[in-house]
């Protein structure tokens, strides 16, 4: 998995500037920041409760993390404990 996403990471770095225009156009930079986002959310949330504990948080929408949560993992585990 970290092979896979410094390939992505070395290929963004080194996009030209059309392939720069045609990913912000298509969103693709955006989403990939939302997958770093919720990636260092989900590692942060793990490491303090771990996997268990965190799979148990389910599907119900209430529990899952808001926009402000996703930046502040803490917050998350203050409101869902």
């Amino acid at each position: 998995m970290a092979d896979i996403r410094e390939k992505f990471s070395q290929r963004r770095g080194s996009a030209g500037r059309v392939e720069q225009v045609i990913r912000r156009m298509l969103g693709i930079d955006l989403k990939m920041k939302q997958y770093a986002e919720a990636h260092g959310f989900v590692t942060t949330v793990v490491e303090e409760v771990g996997m268990a504990n965190f799979t148990r948080c389910g599907p119900p929408p209430e529990t899952l993390p808001t926009r402000a949560e996703l930046a502040s993992p803490a917050d998350w585990l203050a409101r869902v404990g």
